[in-house]
């Protein structure tokens, strides 16, 4: 990342993979930075020195969205659903679809989301 960056740093961060991405991306968080881990894709521990965070102020958040979802109110989660429709609908929103299995293939489905890169969502299709 270093390499693309040049000597510019990162003000904002979202990640779902942890492991050696996130320990990555932490090194090159800039003044005040944020980043927000919210998955752990690779099952390695984060690895940086306490300096990488404190030099800069920067900021390290987990979020686990079921947490934040039973905060929620049933109205504010109505709310929710409805704006990420929306989002989705108007292009906002968008995910790369892979391969679409029947619900009697399940365990190949499973085989396939667990692959490495694969090349997009892994879908079973209920009806």
């Amino acid at each position: 990342m270093r390499k693309h960056l040049g000597s510019e740093t990162v003000k904002y961060a979202i990640d779902a993979v942890g492991g050696k991405t996130a320990s990555t991306i932490v090194r090159i968080l800039g003044e005040r930075a944020r980043m927000i881990v919210y998955g752990s894709l690779d099952r390695t521990p984060l690895d940086f020195m306490s300096r990488d965070l404190i030099r800069n102020g920067a900021t390290l958040e987990g979020f686990w969205l079921a947490r934040y979802m039973e905060s929620l109110s049933l109205p504010a989660k109505l709310r929710l659903v409805s704006k990420l429709t929306g989002f989705i609908r108007n292009g906002v929103l968008a995910t790369d679809i892979g391969n679409v299995f029947p619900v009697d293939e399940v365990v190949e489905a499973v085989i396939e989301a667990e692959r490495t890169g694969k090349a997009g969502k892994v879908l079973i299709q209920l009806s």
